[in-house]
């Protein structure tokens, strides 16, 4: 099911997933410009062929428009259909990593609205996941798992892993990394120092 509602004076895309979560495809300014014929930029014209991908069911291409959209210009919108399209291909824990990503970045700014959706995918995702909340490093310092970086310090409250054995290793300029092996289940939190 999906269909166009405003909000705030955006065009959102709704999306339905699951369980009867109701997301939004945030369109925001960037579409607008689009639309408007106004200039836009490469992370703008990124942007446009995420969504135009979604419109045809082709996940795995916007994913990767809304990410080459988010590395030339971070911006919410882009991260929270970066989500969006994880979750559509069944990547629960980077789906789960963006939702929270978009809320630390959208912080004050989300609506009720946005907060309840927000709210309620992550606390639908929470029992797929393991969830590390990585302590004790120094700020700047590098965290990879499983070799591929995850965050930089201070890092966020939690990162969402697929239930199993991780590699956390976690380091900064100059210095060798600290390595610890995990195994974390469905739904735990696990603290890793």
């Amino acid at each position: 099911m999906s269909g166009v509602v405003e909000d705030r004076g955006r065009r959102c895309l709704t999306v339905v997933f699951g369980i009867g979560v109701l997301l939004g495809l945030t369109l925001g300014a960037r579409r607008q410009a689009l639309a408007d014929g106004l200039p836009t930029s490469d992370a703008d014209q990124f942007f446009d062929r995420g969504v135009r991908a979604t419109q045809t069911g082709d996940y795995e291409a916007a994913l990767a428009a809304f990410q080459e959209s988010e590395r030339l210009e971070p911006n919410p919108d882009s991260v929270w259909n970066i989500g969006l399209c994880h979750r559509a291909l069944g990547n629960v824990a980077a789906s789960a990593n963006a939702f929270s990503l978009y809320a630390d970045m959208a912080g004050a700014d989300l609506t009720d609205e946005e907060q309840w959706q927000i709210d309620t995918v992550l606390s639908e995702l929470a029992p797929r996941v393991g969830r590390l909340v990585i302590v004790g490093a120094e700020d700047g310092a590098r965290i990879e798992i499983d070799g591929t970086m995850a965050a930089t310090a201070p890092p966020p409250e939690w990162i969402a892993v697929e239930p199993g054995r991780h590699e956390v290793a976690a380091g900064g300029a100059g210095m060798a990394p600290a390595r610890a092996t995990v195994d974390v289940a469905a739904g735990e939190v696990l603290r890793v120092e």
